[in-house]
Formats: structure tokens, sequence, C-alpha cells
């Protein structure tokens, strides 16, 4: 097979992959992905934590986590507080009903899948995942030698 075939399947692949991430059950139409990723962030990191360690953990700028906890706390799925020995830090955690959205959509989400992945042949999947790693390197190596030359 022809390399540029090949890569031109395997890209296709790779937005598949990506769209495949964005596939949940129906949410509640309140209820956005980027609500769940920040609630499995709490979870994730713990107790009660800082507005900023989601903001690192997730990656995300801090004023765009910190509108996506308002809406949340809106919704009544997290609760804020300040930090008693400095106001300016927001501490965050769970509710109840944050538990159980997060639960629901998310973490029984994940659970099922994994559950389905047991009958199938793991290797596969653990080749997929070193595959899709040298490939990013390779598609990196190329962007940064193509920068350079645009460079000079």
């Amino acid at each position: 097979m022809d390399t540029s075939k090949i890569l031109d399947d395997i890209l296709d692949a790779i937005y598949l992959a990506k769209d495949t991430t964005k596939i949940f059950p129906t949410f509640p139409e309140h209820i956005k992905t980027s609500h769940l990723y920040v609630l499995y962030a709490i979870y994730q990191l713990g107790n009660e934590v800082r507005v900023t360690d989601i903001s690192n953990k997730m990656l995300i700028t801090l004023p765009n986590i910190t509108n996506l906890v308002k809406e949340l706390e809106k919704l009544g799925l997290v609760k804020k507080r300040a930090l008693e020995t400095d106001k300016r830090v927001s501490l965050v955690r769970l509710t109840d009903e944050g538990f159980h959205i997060l639960d629901k959509y998310y973490l029984d989400y994940n659970k099922r899948v994994a559950k389905k992945l047991e009958t199938k042949n793991i290797k596969n999947y653990q080749i997929m995942i070193e595959c899709i790693k040298e490939l990013n390197s390779i598609i990196s190596k190329v962007a940064k030698e193509m920068n350079q030359e645009n460079e000079e």
C-alpha cells in the first residue's frame, strides 16, 4: 500500500478517534461535556480542591475554568468557598448531586465501556496506543522541521 494512502487512512482514523471521545449517553439538557470533565478533575484531585489546580490538571485557562465552576455552582453540582487564610484562593468540592451526575454519566459509562473491552483483544489496543504515540512524535518532528525551514 502507498504510504501517502496509509497516512490518509491513519489521519481519518485519528479524526474518528477524536470524535469517539465525544460520544456519551444523553445528558440532562443543562449539562455539558465540559461540565463532566471539570467534575471528573475535581473527583480525581480530591475532596476540596483549588480552582487553579483544576485549571492546571485540565490544561485550561483559569478564566475558562472559573466560568465552568460558576456554571456548575449555579446548577448545584459543586460548592465553592474562599480559603479562610487567603480569600483570593477558591476551593471547590462536589455536591452529592454533582457526584451523582459524574457517577451516572461518566464513571458508570467508563466502567461499562471497560467491561466491553474485556471481551476484546487488549494487545491490539496497546499496539494502537503505541502507534498513536509514535505517529504523534513523527508528525511533531516534521512540523518542527518545516517551521525551522520557514524561519530561514
